[in-house]
């Protein structure tokens, strides 16, 4: 996806919407198994792109999981691929194009690695279920894997990791993303909190380079002012309703070091289309029509819907399924920190990515 300017809007039918499945060594092979799909038009076939060089080029598969799940996209089941080669012998950068009358139609980005054990060990099934909604290792390490790739893509579009001393996952789970900045390296104090205290102490005592704390739902954090280069927070806004919000994002300045960067996702207009489906037409012109005509997040925000993921480790009535279109994000974040970025459907071509930086006055 190109960048997006905080006072653009995208056209979400042009936007690819997919996973990863699998990024994974197979003895001296390299399997990349996932789907993507638009909604307004099928791929015919999809090429694979290894450091920026086409390796190889399919029909796409039909996945008719995928078409369940999507029933009111009419070519949903035309969306998987699956490519078995060589193993590359150095990490690098994966890409998947889709092509509609052999024009270049959709396309997602990842990250493949030569060495997985730097990773360290995957954690028990149930807390990859609890962060990912799936307990699949493969699933897990590629999702994982793919939102630091669009993390650091993002870090490196403004001002690199060079001078970034110390950074914060905030709302890490079991590391699923943390894991990722840890092998890198590049920063040399990684820091993790989160409210969940089983997937903290499972931290602490697999990834003994990180920085792990259990922290509370709501500030402060237990940090000095100005301590963080870098916090990233993935998946965490999304649950958070409006006065939680605010409140969270006072803290986000107040531990950034100033010119320091917050990278957050949100659920825009995009991740809307996929995620209402009660009272929805079931018919994709219906659906799109609603969404151009104004769209269904009223207010800006709809944060009234509990998501019960967290029940027993979030207060009652904490943890909810948040929609917020970009004009509500960038006009209210704005006001505790600098929106220099939005892009729509930035990170695993489904949640709107945020980037801010504080202020250096």
């Amino acid at each position: 996806m190109s960048r997006s300017a905080p006072g653009a809007r995208a056209d979400i039918r042009m936007l690819t919407r997919g996973y990863f499945n699998a990024v994974r060594s197979e003895g001296n092979a390299l399997r990349i198994e996932g789907w993507m799909l638009r909604v307004d038009r099928p791929f015919s076939d999809v090429e694979l792109l290894l450091n920026g060089r086409a390796v190889a080029r399919q029909a796409v598969r039909k996945l008719e999981d995928v078409a369940k799940a999507f029933p009111w996209i009419p070519h949903a089941a035309e969306s998987g691929f699956l490519f078995i080669l060589e193993a590359p012998s150095a990490s690098g950068a994966v890409e998947v194009v889709g092509f509609f009358n052999k024009r270049v139609a959709g396309r997602m980005r990842t990250l493949f690695s030569s060495d997985p054990e730097a990773l360290g060990p995957l954690p028990p099934p149930a807390l990859m279920l609890r962060v990912a909604g799936s307990g699949n290792p493969d699933f897990f390490r590629a999702d994982g894997q793919r939102t630091y790739a669009d993390f650091a893509a993002a870090v490196d579009r403004h001002g690199g990791f060079g001078g970034m001393r110390r950074m914060l996952d905030w709302g890490c789970g079991c590391a699923r993303v943390t894991a990722h900045f840890l092998a890198d390296g590049r920063i040399p104090e990684v820091h993790g909190v989160d409210i969940d205290g089983e997937a903290i102490s499972w931290c602490r005592g697999s990834l003994p380079r990180g920085n792990f704390q259990q922290t509370g739902p709501y500030p402060p954090l237990p940090f000095a002012d100005g301590c963080f280069d870098l916090v990233v927070a993935y998946s965490v806004f999304t649950h958070l309703p409006a006065e939680v919000q605010s409140a969270w994002l006072a803290e986000m300045r107040r531990v950034l070091a100033p010119g320091g960067l917050l990278l957050a996702t949100v659920h825009g207009e995009f991740a809307a289309l996929f995620s209402l489906p009660a009272g929805e037409p079931q018919n994709l012109r219906e659906r799109l029509k609603r969404r151009f005509g104004g769209g269904p997040i009223k207010g800006g925000i709809m944060d009234s819907v509990q998501d019960r993921a967290l029940d027993g480790i979030a207060p009652d009535g904490y943890y909810r399924s948040v929609l917020q279109t970009k004009r509500y994000t960038v006009r209210e974040w704005s006001r505790f920190l600098d929106v220099i970025e939005f892009q729509e459907a930035g990170v695993g071509n489904f949640q709107d990515l945020v980037v801010l930086r504080r202020p250096l006055g």
